[in-house]
C-alpha cells in the first residue's frame, strides 16, 4: 500500500501516453516538412505569357515578323 501512495501507476500509464503522443505529433511534424519541400511549386505561367504575348505582338506591329509567323509563336505560346 505504501508504494501505491508515493508512486501511483496511473501517473505510469498517463507518462507513456504521453510519450507516445509526443513521438506521433515528432512523425507527423517530419512528414508535413517533408511533404511541403518536395511538393512542385505552382508554375506561373500567366505572367510571362501575357508578357511575351505582348512582346510578340510589338514585333508583328512594328514588322519585324510575318503574319505566319506571329500565328505560329501565339499559338506556341498559348499552349
Amino acid at each position: 500500500m505504501f508504494l501505491l501512495r508515493v508512486f501511483p501507476w496511473n501517473w505510469v500509464v498517463f507518462g507513456g501516453l504521453l510519450g507516445l503522443l509526443f513521438w506521433v505529433a515528432l512523425l507527423a511534424l517530419a512528414v508535413l516538412v517533408i511533404a511541403s519541400i518536395a511538393r512542385p511549386e505552382p508554375q506561373r505561367v500567366s505572367a510571362s505569357s501575357n508578357n511575351a504575348l505582348e512582346i510578340l505582338k510589338e514585333r508583328y506591329a512594328r514588322g519585324e515578323i510575318s503574319k505566319e509567323d506571329f500565328e505560329n509563336m501565339r499559338r506556341t505560346l498559348m499552349a
